[in-house]
This record gives C-alpha cells, sequence and structure tokens, in this order.
C-alpha cells in the first residue's frame, strides 16, 4: 500500500493567526506533492489564508505555495512541486484570519492539513481494489436476491 498522507497541520481549531508544527520530509522530498486543507466547520465572514513554507534547515523558511483563502467548509487541494528544491527538507503551515466584513464573533476554523506525493490516492484506490477482488464480492443469486 502507498504510504499515508502526511500531517502538516493536526486537526485544530484556528481562531486567531499562528504557524503549525515543524514537519520533516521523508520520502515526499524534492517530488510533486499534493496539500489538502479540510475544513469541518468555520464562522461565516471570515477568510482563512493558509500558506506552506520549506527550509533545508529548519531554521530559515521560505514561501513555497498557499492555497486560495476559504470561508466555508470543505476539501482544497494545490500542487506543491518540490523537484526543483530537493534542498527542502521541512515544511510548515502558516494562517492568517481576515474578516470579511464587520462582524461581532470571534473568527473559528476547525481544520487539518496534509500532503501526499501527487498519484497516491489513485495508487491507494488501485490498491484497496485490487485487495476486494482477490478476496472475492459475493456471487448474487438472481432468482432470490441475495448472496448465495
Amino acid at each position: 500500500m502507498p504510504p499515508e498522507p502526511r500531517c502538516l497541520l493536526p486537526d485544530s481549531i484556528l481562531e486567531s493567526d499562528g504557524v503549525g508544527p515543524l514537519v520533516r520530509l521523508g520520502v515526499e522530498r524534492g517530488k510533486l506533492l499534493v496539500v489538502t486543507l479540510r475544513i469541518d466547520d468555520a464562522i461565516d465572514r471570515h477568510l482563512l489564508n493558509v500558506s506552506l513554507w520549506g527550509s533545508p534547515d529548519g531554521e530559515a523558511f521560505l514561501p513555497l505555495t498557499r492555497l486560495r483563502p476559504r470561508q466555508y467548509c470543505g476539501i482544497h487541494s494545490t500542487l506543491l512541486n518540490l523537484a526543483g528544491q530537493p534542498e527542502i527538507t521541512f515544511l510548515r503551515v502558516h494562517w492568517n484570519i481576515e474578516r470579511q466584513r464587520k462582524c461581532s464573533h470571534t473568527a473559528s476554523f476547525h481544520c487539518q492539513v496534509f500532503c501526499e506525493q501527487s498519484g497516491t490516492r489513485l495508487a491507494r484506490a488501485g490498491a484497496l481494489r485490487s485487495l476486494t477482488q482477490s478476496v472475492g464480492a459475493p456471487k448474487w443469486s438472481r432468482s432470490h436476491g441475495h448472496a448465495a
């Protein structure tokens, strides 16, 4: 089975600007990655801006990419091509929350960020399909409409 996605920002409730944990890349280093932001809950009238920063040494970070500003729940992905930057060993998520309109309630986004090599989801789906085919699906009886 292909590797599971690497968590860049664990399941969190974001209420103000911040920076996620330092994450060391493994097999993802120097590869084309899919970075995914999953927002499970959001308070309307605020925008969540998420960017990804990279570093060769874990000390000096450079901006690598940013996702489009988001306001609502959903799963949002972008590509991050590290093929031309094999020296990037560490990633870190940065975020800021901005108010769209005058609003009295506190910003709150329940979300997480993860990354995986491009093509991994397809490989994982193919592996699962192969596994279910090797186990075998139940044989259905036409006359009774249930598994034989």
